[in-house]
Order: C-alpha cells, then sequence, then structure tokens
C-alpha cells in the first residue's frame, strides 16, 4: 500500500510540473513536444528559494529586482531551458513592474537568501516605458497598453526571426526598436490589463 501511495504521489507530482510548463511554454510560445523533451525543467525548479535577484549586466551596471516565488520559479527554469539560449525573460517584480532582460546581455545571475530585499528600492519610471540600449542610452517611450504590449513582448521572445519591432501609437505615431541591441525594459505591470 506504501507503494501505490509513493507512486501517485509521483504521478501527480509530474502531472503537476507537466501542467506547469506546458502553461509557461504557451506564453512563450514554445510547442508542446518542445517541452516534452527538455527534462532539464525539472532540475530547474528545485533552486535556491530567493526573494531577490541580481542580474550582472556587463561590466559596470547590476540591477537587483525583488521577485515573489512564482516569478522567481519562473526565471529559474527560463534559464534552465536550453532551447532559447537567447531572447528575453518578462517578470513581474514586487513593486509592480514588468520587465523585460535580455538574456544576451546577462553575464551572471545571483540568487540572493530567501528573505533578503534589495538595500535601496529598485527607482524605475511609473509613467513610461523605458528601453536600456547596450550602449547606455535609455530611452523613455509613452504608455502602451494591452495589446501592444503582447506584441512586444512576443517579439523580444522571438528575436532571431526578425531583428526589429515597431511599436505603434494610437496618435499614428511609430517607434522602431532594434531588439539585439535592447538589454531591457520596464513598464507598470497595472498596464498590461489595460485594454488596447
Amino acid at each position: 500500500m506504501v507503494a501505490s501511495t509513493e507512486m501517485k504521489s509521483v504521478t501527480s507530482e509530474r502531472a503537476s510540473w507537466l501542467q506547469q510548463a506546458i502553461g509557461i511554454g504557451s506564453r512563450m510560445g514554445v510547442p508542446v513536444e518542445t517541452l516534452l523533451t527538455r527534462r532539464r525543467w525539472q532540475g530547474a525548479i528545485n533552486g535556491v528559494s530567493s526573494s531577490a535577484v541580481q542580474f550582472r549586466l556587463g561590466p559596470v551596471e547590476t540591477l537587483v529586482v525583488e521577485l515573489d516565488e512564482e516569478n522567481a520559479h519562473y526565471i529559474r527554469r527560463r534559464l534552465a531551458v536550453d532551447y532559447e539560449p537567447a531572447g528575453f525573460i518578462w517578470f513581474e517584480t514586487t513593486d509592480g513592474c514588468q520587465r523585460g532582460i535580455n538574456l544576451a546581455h546577462v553575464d551572471a545571475v545571483n540568487w540572493k537568501p530567501q528573505g533578503t530585499r534589495t538595500a535601496d528600492p529598485l527607482s524605475w519610471r511609473r509613467d513610461c516605458v523605458s528601453l536600456r540600449f547596450s550602449d547606455g542610452a535609455v530611452m523613455e517611450l509613452p504608455k502602451i497598453v494591452g495589446e501592444t504590449i503582447e506584441y512586444l513582448k512576443g517579439a523580444t521572445l522571438r528575436m532571431r526571426r526578425k531583428p526589429f519591432h515597431i511599436v505603434h501609437y494610437a496618435d499614428g505615431r511609430t517607434v522602431s526598436i532594434n531588439l539585439q541591441n535592447l538589454v531591457w525594459v520596464t513598464m507598470p505591470a497595472a498596464w498590461l490589463d489595460e485594454a488596447s
């Protein structure tokens, strides 16, 4: 009877893991059959629990963010998957920032011990989209919402197909962005729920 109970527990864990993988994979545009062949996801889930994460972006920039467990697990899983070595990871910080980071510009990720908080609260603009490029320049764009954000996020996940992405505004303005030179993006997470 003990073996049967253990088997049900293992089967339940695998089903839960598979549901998580398919859900995250579909949001990233990854076919289910690709996910089913990637066993490394399972090992990525067993990482160190953390609430503060430090990204080393080149020789002079360090970015420290505070994350809840769901976003921390997503990043650990995304870093462990080998089918997409480049592209962006997108997550929400505990202070309501939707952030995208280009993995091609990340040198290291330092997972702080659970309960660690950032020394200084992350300063980010809550009234615009901020884009940081590889030359250090930061471009600030007016507010975008809903579908426009989803198109931007989708383009950053499929950068190899098309290096430039065009952001269209309701007033007719457009901005073309070279995604390969883009290091990070920030905007209020609440904008995702607003209709276009």
